[in-house]
């Protein structure tokens, strides 16, 4: 998923104005009341590290001797202080009067829910934030949070959260202002009944001044991307509506939980006025408002909505149908078999409404152990299908670490099984799967020993059942599944049939393809002599990725420890964390992934302003601050770019800067109106001279790498040694690796990488921008990076370019201040040496030199659309000994 905040840009303001009389059923003149329910004493409530028994519903302070009630996962933010409300169902973390993590970040907001689990399970969540807006520029900001209700009488449990409105600056900044007051006082209650998995949300306010009329309340929700898939009701998991919903929410990938977000009876989540709901390529950002009344000052409105969990869809749409008073509800049961009448566990069965051949997406529940499933509908005419397919990309975690099932996979979905829904009256369906397949790989390296690697699945002839959006199925392109090992070993799920396999590891491995190969109907494809060896020698270099995403990103659809296992299955040797506007310590991903020993990383962030382009701050040190200590640009804005650079200085140390995608969304080049040809700056206020590195090649786009190398060679050109990098920007399970940058550092154990030598191996220039070969670049036995004397009149450029047999290298170009001096073809390549030459240079005048290297060929099957590039950076050469002057940019 792509998440763009800048689509926010078109929200207007609505005016302020001294309100009149208010309208609306909910709008009272009681003379400021509820003011904060004054007299009423909140406290820490029960402990809750103690459970809930089934009729209870609690409510309590967390210390650090109940912390562990907490809910652990990668998107959980909980901390002790928070308060957990909880019963024998469910769990939601409302956090304590204190900044928060994210983009809101507001006090007294939801941060965790999810259900209750056994002992020991590993916990799930959904919920990056849920804050209270006003209108599109305000939010909720409490001053205290505390239990009005511990539950201890048998009802609801309460946590109260008093204050009153701020700016919600992460739009504010967007919208390039401070932001207007709007003299609320605001009570907001969160009630839990006892065995209920919903949490109801209470808002109310009063309007002591001046403020936006009408005035929209509502929530801002940034749900997980975390190998999850969002919804709304009618589109499914369809990406992109921006209609008004009744509901809609995120499902895990796996099936461990669903989380819903509904309007109460007779609303939608931005009725009144167009909202934006943002089912942005699956999970995101809804922003919507249930009400939307005109105060007169003193006057006070109420409003309430919903916030479920449960373990699928339905469980939770359930409930939303039932408090909403939905009329002429039926149940749909029934048992998911496959062909041999075997129930199904796991299986996702979709309830699509179809009236008049238009199709609407309802719900979707799971199987349970014994195939049966049941969903609660509006009566009407549904297609019933039953889905028993992952999402086409599996990290193999190993070590007892797998799925938490019952999850049914390696199935090609059912056909669909029309029933009619009747008020009051239950209906039957049966749906019926395929059989189950799976495949058992064994992969070693050179030398037999187990190596870390990627397997992809593509069809042989064709998709036989493309996937369909609004039931979840992800566009897994040409390949039908594909899995990533850091130990050689791959047990997995895949539906029967005939597929080309081909396993890779990386730039620097020879391939092993297996073409029409049959995973059995039933059975298990068994491939035990599979081999990747490494062929490419880079000694005395690493790879790195210095630009990759996983769950804390905004738009990141990868867990941290399946980041992890995808760096490793792609043979980088390291990695920068560079996560959305948060600061992210991958260093427990790594230990539960059992290579610490093989792999590390640095500290960093993305800083993503979306106008002024997005930037790599690294290494830098990791605060005991909301999110890391990252950079708030969004915070007391607008700043310059320079403004931010020097906050990435000293406030975070870092060592370095690196300009990402510059030409693309919104890149820094585009938003100063940097111009190569002149060296003009179109606009200062985007521009800062504050910088180190820059991307080359960002992931495939080569389009705009050959954009940002004139750009690149403009700046060396007048005297900015900026050192080019190559990076993958992968925010899913895709190609993290393509592309990379080898540096120069010692490769005798990439894990005991200190920050200060991989900022001085960046520094050195000694580094390689790779789109697939490596180059080993040197005049008169220099590196990238070097200085050289050539006053003598000629130096001597050696070239060698590597790379496996798989990824073919047509020429190279030797570059110099910005001009190719000569193209030589590669003639007769002896792979893993595509090319080897020794050139003689006659330089009149200081040059800088890179070296480019290009191949035509697809990179198919192992990299499917991508051709082969690299550049070196560029070497200096001092042609009159007088010391390397820049050329200029000339007439």
């Amino acid at each position: 998923m792509s998440i763009n905040l800048s689509s926010l840009r078109f929200l207007a303001v609505l005016p302020i104005a001294a309100c009149g009389s208010g309208s609306g059923g909910a709008v009272t003149g009681d003379g400021g009341a509820p003011s904060g329910d004054a007299g009423v004493t909140l406290d820490d409530g029960v402990d809750p590290g103690v459970p809930a028994a089934p009729g209870e519903a609690r409510a309590g302070r967390v210390t650090i001797d109940s912390a562990h009630a907490l809910i652990a996962h990668d998107s959980a933010e909980g901390k002790p202080g928070d308060f957990l409300l909880y019963n024998a169902c469910a769990r939601f973390v409302i956090q304590d009067a204190r900044p928060g993590n994210g983009y809101a970040a507001s006090p007294g907001a939801v941060i965790d829910a999810d259900i209750v689990r056994p002992d020991g399970a590993r916990g799930h969540d959904l919920i990056d934030e849920l804050v209270t807006v006003f209108g599109v520029t305000s939010t909720f900001e409490a001053d205290e949070v505390g239990v009005l209700d511990d539950g201890g009488k048998g009802g609801a449990a309460v946590v109260r959260a008093v204050g009153g409105d701020t700016p919600l600056e992460i739009i504010t900044g967007l919208l390039g202002g401070a932001g207007q007051p709007q003299h609320l006082e605001v009570v907001q209650d969160y009630l839990l009944a006892p065995d209920s998995c919903v949490l109801e949300i209470r808002t109310r306010v009063v309007a002591r001044g001046t403020h936006t009329s009408p005035l929209g309340i509502g929530d801002f929700v940034v749900l997980s991307n975390d190998h999850a898939a969002g919804f709304v009701d009618g589109a499914g998991f369809a990406s992109g509506s921006g209609e008004s919903a009744t509901w809609g929410g995120a499902v895990e990938d796996w099936g461990q939980l669903a989380t819903t977000v509904f309007a109460p009876a007779g609303r939608r989540l931005g009725s009144a006025v167009g909202s934006l709901i943002a089912a942005l390529g699956g999970t995101g950002i809804f922003l919507y408002w249930i009400d939307e009344p005109e105060l007169g000052t003193d006057e006070t409105v109420e409003i309430v909505r919903y916030l479920a969990v449960g373990p699928d869809v339905a469980s939770t749409t359930r409930d939303a149908f039932a408090i909403r008073g939905e009329p002429g509800l039926s149940t749909v049961r029934g048992v998911v078999r496959d062909s041999t009448g075997d129930e199904v566990a796991g299986a996702r069965v979709h309830l699509v409404r179809v009236d008049g051949g238009k199709a609407s997406w309802v719900t979707a529940a799971a199987s349970g152990q014994d195939g049966a499933f049941a969903a609660s509908v509006p009566a009407g005419d549904y297609d019933v299908v039953a889905v028993a397919e992952d999402q086409g990309r599996e990290v193999a975690r190993g070590g007892g670490r797998e799925l938490q099932l019952p999850f049914a996979a390696g199935r090609e979905p059912s056909a669909p099984v029309r029933v009619t829904a009747s008020a009051g009256v239950e209906a039957t369906a049966n749906p019926v799967l395929g059989r189950a397949g799976a495949v058992d790989l064994t992969i070693v390296d050179g030398s037999g020993a187990p190596s870390p690697a990627r397997a992809i699945f593509s069809f042989s002839a064709g998709d036989p059942s493309p996937p369909d959006a609004m039931l979840g199925e992800r566009d897994y392109a040409s390949a039908k599944k594909t899995f990533w090992t850091v130990d050689g070993r791959i047990q997995g799920a895949l539906a029967p049939g005939t597929y080309d396999l081909v396993v890779t590891h990386g730039f620097d491995a020879e391939l092993d393809l297996r073409e029409a190969v049959v995973v059995p109907d039933g059975g298990t494809l068994v491939i035990d002599d599979l081999v990747v060896a490494d062929v490419v020698d880079h000694a005395g270099y690493l790879s790195v990725d210095t630009h990759v995403h996983a769950a804390a990103s905004l738009d990141g659809e990868c867990p941290n420890v399946d980041r992890v296992g995808t760096i490793m299955g792609e043979g980088l040797d390291f990695f920068v964390s560079s996560d959305h506007d948060f600061v992210v310590d991958y260093g427990p991903a790594i230990l539960e992934m059992g290579v610490a020993e093989r792999l590390s990383f640095v500290f960093a962030e993305e800083v993503s302003p979306p106008f002024a382009g997005h930037f790599n701050p690294f290494p830098i040190v990791q605060l005991d601050a909301p999110s890391g200590g990252a950079v708030r640009w969004w915070s007391g804005g607008p700043h310059t770019t320079d403004t931010l650079f020097g906050r990435m200085r000293d406030d975070l140390a870092a060592e370095l800067i690196q300009i990402n995608h510059g030409r693309r969304n919104s890149g820094f080049f585009a938003a100063s109106g940097w111009d190569p040809a002149t060296g003009t700056i179109g606009d200062p206020f985007f521009w800062s001279d504050d910088f180190d590195l820059m991307e080359i090649m960002n992931s495939d786009d080569y389009g705009q790498a050959e954009e940002l190398l004139r750009d690149w060679y403009s700046l060396l050109n007048l005297g900015r040694r900026i050192v080019g990098t190559g990076v993958s920007d992968e925010h899913g399970f895709g190609w993290v690796g393509f592309s990379r940058t080898y540096v120069a550092l010692d490769e005798s154990n990439p894990a005991a990488l200190l920050p200060e030598e991989v900022a001085d191996g960046f520094r050195s220039g000694n580094a390689i921008v790779s789109a697939g070969p490596f180059l080993e670049v040197a005049i008169d036995g220099q590196p990238p990076g070097a200085d050289v004397d050539g006053s003598a009149g000629e130096v001597t450029l050696t070239v060698e370019v590597r790379a496996p047999s798989w990824m073919p290298v047509d020429a190279i170009t030797i570059v110099g201040n910005g001009v190719a001096l000569a193209t030589i073809e590669a003639a007769a390549p002896d792979p893993p040496v595509w090319l080897a030459e020794t050139i003689a240079l006659t330089l009149t005048a200081d040059t800088w030199v890179v070296v480019r290297a290009d191949g035509a060929s697809d990179l198919a099957p192992a990299l499917p659309g991508k051709h082969a590039f690299a550049v070196s950076n560029p070497i200096f050469v001092d042609a009159d000994g007088n010391g390397f002057q820049a050329p200029g940019l000339g007439e």
